[in-house]
């Protein structure tokens, strides 16, 4: 092939193009990448990329096709063929088509795919994390973290509000009694009790221990909730069959704190809480 009729094909199609001998020196070229030097195989090492034990002579017959080979961050697609044979020798020829802006939207789809996978990634975690900041990992209910900020939501919120304290009676007994795990499981049996008998709107918490809580809706009357504090009282005559041989039985204690006759804050509704519950206890201790 003449040598302007490869340079008019070249032009028209955006290519660049190398032409070597057998010994792979180059003995002509149109390529902005290329600078003097005498070896192709060097060209294709330092500028593309391509290692040299990869680089065939094709017969007249045969191409060697090297699509998009990645160098600096560009692409390129080679196509080595057999270009002529001359006075001294044959000669090859390597056509050079760079993919630069082909590249480059490549590596923004999958900077954008990365971004959004990373962020769904960090969303889903934080989820996750707030789910355990906020759930007791025992029962599944509402924790004390949770529930002091719901007493302060309501607070800023609502003119009046009520909250049921409720306390498994000499619960370290059954502990001492019966084992950790079977306190566990009355802990759970109980939760399951509570969660029967509390409405929609209502949220039922473990505030620590054996303590529980009910935050009732400020709607709720006052008649409703002497109902359910009735019902939670006779789940006493529900106890836990922990085993073939245990059955293990519970009564409970139950305290109905008022917003803002009782306390003003969520550390008042604790300290209050502590204070009438311990009392409440020795009174029916005492009145055994």
């Amino acid at each position: 092939m003449q040598k302007n009729l490869l340079d008019l094909l070249c032009r028209k199609s955006s290519l660049s193009y190398i032409v070597f001998d057998k010994d792979f020196c180059i003995v002509d070229a149109k390529s902005p990448m290329i600078e003097k030097s005498s070896d192709v195989r060097n060209f294709l090492w330092e500028i593309v990329g391509l290692e040299e034990h990869i680089l065939a002579l094709p017969t007249t017959e045969e191409s060697l096709e090297i699509p998009m080979l990645l160098r600096g961050g560009d692409y390129y697609d080679l196509t080595i063929e057999y270009f002529e044979k001359t006075t001294n020798g044959d000669l090859f020829i390597i056509y050079i088509q760079q993919k630069q802006k082909q590249t480059y939207e490549y590596a923004n789809v999958i900077k954008e795919i990365n971004k959004k996978t990373l962020l769904m990634e960090t969303k889903k975690n934080l989820r996750t994390i707030s789910f355990h900041v906020d759930i007791d990992t025992l029962t599944g209910l509402a924790n004390r973290h949770f529930f002091l900020k719901s007493i302060d939501k309501f607070i800023a919120e609502e003119d009046s509000f009520n909250i049921c304290f409720i306390d498994i009676d000499q619960f370290h007994i059954i502990n001492e009694e019966y084992g950790a795990h079977a306190g566990d499981m009355l802990l759970k049996h109980i939760t399951a009790l509570l969660e029967s008998l509390k409405k929609e709107n209502d949220l039922l918490a473990r505030v620590e221990g054996d303590l529980f809580a009910l935050l009732f809706e400020s709607q709720k009357s006052q008649e409703s909730i002497s109902i359910l504090i009735k019902e939670i009282n006779n789940l006493k005559n529900t106890p836990l069959n922990y085993s073939a041989e245990d059955t293990i039985e519970f009564t409970l204690s139950t305290l109905l704190l008022s917003y803002p006759t009782d306390a003003q804050s969520a550390k008042e509704f604790l300290q209050e809480e502590a204070k009438k519950m311990k009392k409440l206890k020795i009174d029916k201790k005492l009145s055994r």
